[in-house]
């Protein structure tokens, strides 16, 4: 079954409010110092939690999004995705299997890598990750200057020659 994201507002109210709070934030920090995530991995941890909470992940792929996203053992995830269970999306459990299943009335909209998420104590998180990392594109002064200077990069042991 495909998940189709929502528009914020068809959400149901818990889910809405759990979002704009920053009870949220203050929950996911507080699992992660207990597993000894850095701050960048809690963030990484809210942005997982809101796209479940949204509809945009799969309650099924929390774990193993948890693990790939943070880049830790499936054991580790696995205990994190129980904390998160227990500490936040208990208290919106209901509306959560409403979402999942299919029994919310839902309004798709369209998604990409330039949709902003307007949620006031994560968007900063979430627009973070819309920022892909750049590929080497060469040597710096190519990188920083775009283009306007290249070094040639085949050498040419003799003065002169053509």
């Amino acid at each position: 079954m495909a998940i189709l994201p929502v528009k914020f507002e068809t959400l149901p109210e818990d889910i809405r409010e759990m979002l704009r709070s920053d009870e949220l934030v203050e929950k996911i920090e507080l699992i992660g110092e207990k597993q000894s995530l850095p701050p960048m991995e809690q963030g990484f941890l809210v942005h997982i939690c809101a796209k479940l909470m949204t509809g945009l992940l799969s309650p099924a792929n929390f774990v193993n999004t948890i693990a790939d996203e943070l880049d830790i053992p499936r054991e580790k995830a696995s205990f994190i995705a129980q904390e998160v269970n227990r500490d936040i999306f208990s208290n919106i459990k209901e509306s959560l299997k409403m979402l999942h299943t299919g029994a919310l009335q839902t309004i798709p909209i369209k998604t990409g890598p330039q949709t902003p998420i307007a949620i006031a104590p994560i968007a900063p998180i979430l627009q973070g990750s819309l920022i892909q990392p750049e590929v080497n594109a060469g040597s710096i002064f190519e990188q920083k200057l775009g283009g306007a200077f290249r070094m040639n990069t085949e050498s040419s042991n003799s003065v002169g020659t053509p």
